[in-house]
């Protein structure tokens, strides 16, 4: 094995499972923010405009490595017009569908044409348990 597999693997098996779905989710927030931008037809300099900052800061933003605080986050949706990041409310536990980039109906209840994502509560009951 070379060095630098070596030292990718020595990385990946120091790396907590946490730290591992952070990444992940700030690359989805990341991607999410492009596809709207690309589906609304906005760049990267106009978002920055929108959002009152200097385009090398919204870089920096959208690079997939910064920590977006909700925040910034509340900040994107309302600049994009879309959601970014949908938290359904606690009392929707059934089937909800998960729409494409670009829209503002993020999830819906029944049957749509778009593919299903199985969103799940588990009771206090039997969280205790």
């Amino acid at each position: 094995m070379s060095t630098n597999e070596e030292l990718y693997q020595q990385a990946m098996e120091s790396t907590t499972p946490d730290h591992l779905e952070f990444a992940d989710l700030r690359l989805a927030i990341t991607d999410r923010v492009y596809g709207i931008m690309e589906r609304e037809g906005i760049n990267q300099k106009e978002l920055a405009q929108r959002l009152g900052k200097q385009e090398s800061e919204v870089s920096r933003w959208l690079n997939g490595l910064h920590n977006l605080t909700l925040r910034n986050i509340a900040r994107l949706n309302v600049a994009l017009g879309h959601k970014v990041v949908v938290v359904p409310p606690a009392d929707m536990h059934r089937t909800f569908f998960v729409l494409d980039a670009g829209t503002n109906d993020l999830y819906r209840r029944g049957p749509k044409t778009t593919k299903p994502v199985r969103l799940e509560l588990v009771p206090e009951e039997a969280k205790a348990a």
